[in-house]
């Protein structure tokens, strides 16, 4: 029988990967904060017309718009706090880029914990250099 499982990728950090990591969280920020400008931007043109026929309205889309720009501040925190992570990164060290699903078959007699335990795959610059049973 096949089962499903959690496998946590792992890259191993390189120059190429740090940069690559940086450059991706960078253009990032770039799309946040272009994003939150356009906010800003719908809340002084459009709120003031909106509010000029129905102050209501208005209310609410400045609310909404508000909570926009909150969730975009938010994400531009976490992105900034992920660069400074990267800045810190160890050259070999080991860095976990996320998780995917696999299968893993299952048959009678199996230790279920151990064949569902979770596995790792190690990658250098893309290339597969191990792949482990934890």
């Amino acid at each position: 029988m096949r089962l499903k499982r959690a496998i946590t990728i792992k890259a191993i950090v390189t120059e190429d990967f740090k940069s690559g990591l940086r450059e991706e969280l960078t253009k990032t920020l770039d799309r946040v904060e272009s994003a939150a400008q356009h906010l800003d931007f719908q809340l002084r043109r459009y709120v003031p017309e909106v509010a000029k026929a129905d102050i209501e309205q208005a209310g609410r889309l400045r609310r909404e718009i508000e909570g926009e720009r909150q969730k975009h501040e938010s994400a531009r925190a976490e992105i900034q706090s992920r660069l400074g992570e990267v800045a810190g990164l160890e050259i070999g060290s080991e860095f976990v880029q996320g998780t995917i699903e696999g299968d893993v078959d299952v048959a009678v007699g199996d230790n279920l914990f151990d064949k569902l335990g979770g596995a790792e795959v190690i990658v250098k610059d893309g290339i597969v250099q191990e792949i482990r049973e934890v």
